[in-house]
């Protein structure tokens, strides 16, 4: 259980990274 948990979180954090960037993108060039 605790891997699962651990690459559920893995997976959401590079989301969560992926998002954010592209957010910093849009406030940069936006």
């Amino acid at each position: 259980t605790f891997c699962k948990f651990f690459c559920i979180s893995n997976a959401s954090l590079e989301r969560n990274l992926l998002l954010f960037e592209d957010f910093s993108v849009i406030l940069l060039y936006g």
